[in-house]
């Protein structure tokens, strides 16, 4: 996984992109505020971008996330920050990621 954000995590930091929340359905349809903030919860969801050097160095866990993987986070952890690419990362703990995301299955 490549970082074009310019932002590099150290210690036990972890550089994430939280997945978008779509505003208009792919038929154009506006969503409310509601169904927009319900939604919200997919912002824990995230695609893991860079580790810092001491991260997942303690976990006793033998599946560690890598980069690259997909993620999910505690909803409020870590600082927001604008990457180099324009694009809205946050910086968090190792600690706040919940789980690994498998990737989907089609049948």
């Amino acid at each position: 996984m490549s970082n074009n954000s310019g932002i590099t995590p150290v210690e036990y930091k972890c550089l994430v992109l939280p997945e978008k929340v779509e505003e208009k359905t792919q038929g154009g349809i506006l969503l409310s505020a509601k169904l927009q903030e319900q939604d919200q919860l997919s912002e824990t969801r995230c695609q893991l971008i860079a580790l810092g050097g001491m991260a997942f160095e303690d976990w006793k866990d033998g599946q560690l996330p890598q980069a690259g993987d997909r993620v999910m986070i505690a909803k409020y952890s870590g600082i927001l920050c604008r990457g180099n690419d324009g694009e809205e990362y946050r910086v968090i703990n190792d600690k706040d990621i919940i789980a690994i995301i498998s990737p989907e299955v089609k049948p």
